[in-house]
Protein backbone atom coordinates (compact mmCIF):
# COMPACT_ATOMS: atom_id res chain seq x y z
CA UNK A 1 0.00 0.00 0.00
CA UNK A 2 1.12 3.53 -0.73
CA UNK A 3 1.44 5.92 2.22
CA UNK A 4 -1.40 8.43 1.80
CA UNK A 5 0.26 10.96 4.10
CA UNK A 6 2.97 11.42 1.46
CA UNK A 7 0.32 12.90 -0.84
CA UNK A 8 -0.48 15.70 1.64
CA UNK A 9 1.28 19.02 2.14
CA UNK A 10 1.05 20.08 5.79
CA UNK A 11 2.32 23.57 4.87
CA UNK A 12 -0.37 24.24 2.26
CA UNK A 13 -2.83 27.03 3.12
CA UNK A 14 -5.73 24.86 1.92
CA UNK A 15 -7.04 22.69 4.76
CA UNK A 16 -7.92 19.76 2.49
CA UNK A 17 -4.28 19.49 1.34
CA UNK A 18 -2.87 19.31 4.87
CA UNK A 19 -4.19 15.90 5.88
CA UNK A 20 -6.28 12.98 4.55
CA UNK A 21 -10.06 13.25 4.66
CA UNK A 22 -13.10 11.11 3.87
CA UNK A 23 -15.29 11.86 0.85
CA UNK A 24 -17.52 9.83 -1.49
CA UNK A 25 -16.83 6.57 0.38
CA UNK A 26 -13.04 6.85 0.23
CA UNK A 27 -10.22 8.27 2.30
CA UNK A 28 -8.61 10.90 0.08
CA UNK A 29 -5.25 12.67 0.24
CA UNK A 30 -4.09 15.41 -2.10
CA UNK A 31 -1.49 18.12 -2.42
CA UNK A 32 -3.33 19.74 -5.32
CA UNK A 33 -1.06 18.13 -7.94
CA UNK A 34 -1.50 14.47 -7.00
CA UNK A 35 -4.52 12.77 -5.46
CA UNK A 36 -4.97 9.28 -4.03
CA UNK A 37 -8.19 7.45 -3.11
CA UNK A 38 -7.87 4.68 -0.50
CA UNK A 39 -10.37 2.41 1.23
CA UNK A 40 -12.39 4.35 3.80
CA UNK A 41 -10.65 4.82 7.15
CA UNK A 42 -12.93 5.90 10.01
CA UNK A 43 -10.18 7.86 11.79
CA UNK A 44 -10.41 10.71 9.25
CA UNK A 45 -13.20 13.29 9.17
CA UNK A 46 -15.59 13.91 6.31
CA UNK A 47 -14.60 16.85 4.11
CA UNK A 48 -17.45 19.09 2.99
CA UNK A 49 -15.44 21.96 1.50
CA UNK A 50 -13.51 20.17 -1.26
CA UNK A 51 -15.66 18.17 -3.65
CA UNK A 52 -13.68 15.36 -5.28
CA UNK A 53 -16.67 13.77 -7.04
CA UNK A 54 -15.79 15.14 -10.53
CA UNK A 55 -12.19 13.91 -10.18
CA UNK A 56 -13.44 10.55 -8.91
CA UNK A 57 -15.85 10.29 -11.85
CA UNK A 58 -13.10 10.94 -14.42
CA UNK A 59 -10.71 8.48 -12.76
CA UNK A 60 -13.42 5.81 -12.45
CA UNK A 61 -14.07 5.95 -16.20
CA UNK A 62 -10.44 5.46 -17.18
CA UNK A 63 -8.56 3.84 -14.30
CA UNK A 64 -8.76 0.26 -15.53
CA UNK A 65 -7.96 0.89 -19.17
CA UNK A 66 -4.44 0.58 -20.47
CA UNK A 67 -2.57 0.36 -17.18
CA UNK A 68 1.01 -0.85 -17.37
CA UNK A 69 3.46 -2.40 -14.92
CA UNK A 70 6.00 0.24 -15.84
CA UNK A 71 6.46 2.97 -18.40
CA UNK A 72 9.54 4.58 -19.83
CA UNK A 73 10.54 7.68 -17.96
CA UNK A 74 13.54 9.87 -18.50
CA UNK A 75 14.94 12.00 -15.70
CA UNK A 76 15.03 15.56 -16.92
CA UNK A 77 17.24 18.11 -15.22
CA UNK A 78 17.23 21.78 -16.10
CA UNK A 79 19.41 24.75 -15.38
CA UNK A 80 18.26 26.47 -12.19
CA UNK A 81 16.14 29.42 -13.36
CA UNK A 82 17.26 31.48 -10.37
CA UNK A 83 21.06 31.22 -10.34
CA UNK A 84 21.56 29.46 -13.73
CA UNK A 85 23.72 26.74 -12.18
CA UNK A 86 24.23 23.89 -14.62
CA UNK A 87 27.18 22.01 -13.13
CA UNK A 88 25.47 18.62 -13.23
CA UNK A 89 25.16 18.41 -9.43
CA UNK A 90 22.27 20.79 -9.41
CA UNK A 91 20.08 19.18 -6.76
CA UNK A 92 20.43 17.62 -3.33
CA UNK A 93 18.14 14.89 -1.95
CA UNK A 94 15.43 17.51 -1.25
CA UNK A 95 15.55 18.65 -4.90
CA UNK A 96 17.00 22.03 -3.93
CA UNK A 97 19.62 23.78 -6.00
CA UNK A 98 23.01 23.36 -4.34
CA UNK A 99 24.08 26.87 -5.31
CA UNK A 100 21.13 29.04 -4.32
CA UNK A 101 18.86 26.67 -2.32
CA UNK A 102 15.95 27.74 -4.54
CA UNK A 103 13.90 24.58 -4.23
CA UNK A 104 14.00 23.97 -7.97
CA UNK A 105 12.70 20.48 -8.76
CA UNK A 106 13.70 17.57 -10.97
CA UNK A 107 11.24 16.26 -13.52
CA UNK A 108 10.49 13.05 -15.37
CA UNK A 109 9.66 13.19 -19.04
CA UNK A 110 6.99 10.58 -19.73
CA UNK A 111 5.31 10.27 -23.13
CA UNK A 112 6.63 13.71 -24.07
CA UNK A 113 5.06 15.38 -21.01
CA UNK A 114 6.75 16.54 -17.84
CA UNK A 115 5.93 15.41 -14.29
CA UNK A 116 7.37 16.46 -10.96
CA UNK A 117 9.81 13.72 -9.90
CA UNK A 118 8.53 13.83 -6.32
CA UNK A 119 5.03 12.69 -7.27
CA UNK A 120 6.13 9.98 -9.69
CA UNK A 121 8.49 8.66 -7.01
CA UNK A 122 5.54 8.50 -4.56
CA UNK A 123 3.86 5.82 -6.68
CA UNK A 124 7.04 3.87 -7.46
CA UNK A 125 6.11 0.52 -5.98
CA UNK A 126 6.23 -3.02 -7.43
CA UNK A 127 2.44 -3.34 -7.25
CA UNK A 128 1.61 0.03 -8.83
CA UNK A 129 0.28 0.07 -12.36
CA UNK A 130 0.22 3.36 -14.27
CA UNK A 131 -1.27 4.73 -17.47
CA UNK A 132 0.48 6.49 -20.28
CA UNK A 133 0.27 10.27 -20.11
CA UNK A 134 -3.17 11.45 -21.19
CA UNK A 135 -4.61 14.82 -22.16
CA UNK A 136 -8.19 15.96 -21.63
CA UNK A 137 -10.28 19.10 -21.37
CA UNK A 138 -11.60 19.89 -17.93
CA UNK A 139 -15.13 21.10 -17.18
CA UNK A 140 -13.89 24.71 -17.36
CA UNK A 141 -12.40 24.13 -20.80
CA UNK A 142 -8.80 24.13 -19.58
CA UNK A 143 -6.40 21.63 -21.07
CA UNK A 144 -5.23 19.19 -18.44
CA UNK A 145 -3.24 16.04 -18.47
CA UNK A 146 -1.58 13.51 -16.28
CA UNK A 147 -1.21 9.87 -15.28
CA UNK A 148 -3.65 7.48 -13.64
CA UNK A 149 -2.32 4.92 -11.20
CA UNK A 150 -3.61 1.94 -9.23
CA UNK A 151 -2.02 0.03 -6.35
CA UNK A 152 -4.33 -2.77 -5.18
CA UNK A 153 -7.35 -0.94 -3.67
CA UNK A 154 -5.78 2.51 -4.00
CA UNK A 155 -5.97 4.63 -7.13
CA UNK A 156 -5.36 8.21 -8.16
CA UNK A 157 -4.09 10.80 -10.58
CA UNK A 158 -0.97 12.93 -10.97
CA UNK A 159 -1.19 16.13 -13.00
CA UNK A 160 1.46 16.94 -15.56
CA UNK A 161 3.31 20.23 -15.58
CA UNK A 162 1.50 22.79 -17.69
CA UNK A 163 4.72 23.94 -19.37
CA UNK A 164 7.98 22.48 -20.51
CA UNK A 165 10.33 23.10 -17.52
CA UNK A 166 13.14 24.12 -19.87
CA UNK A 167 11.08 27.24 -20.67
CA UNK A 168 10.72 28.35 -17.03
Amino acid sequence: MLNIFNFCNKDDIRDFCQKPFNHSGYTVATCGTAIIFSPLEAEFSENTTYDVSSILSRISKQIDTDLFDDIDKELYELVCPFCHNSNGVLYDEDYKCNSCDSGTLKYYKIDGRFFNKKYIDLISHPETRISKAIEFESEGGLERGGLFFRNKEQFGFIMRLRNDPAKF
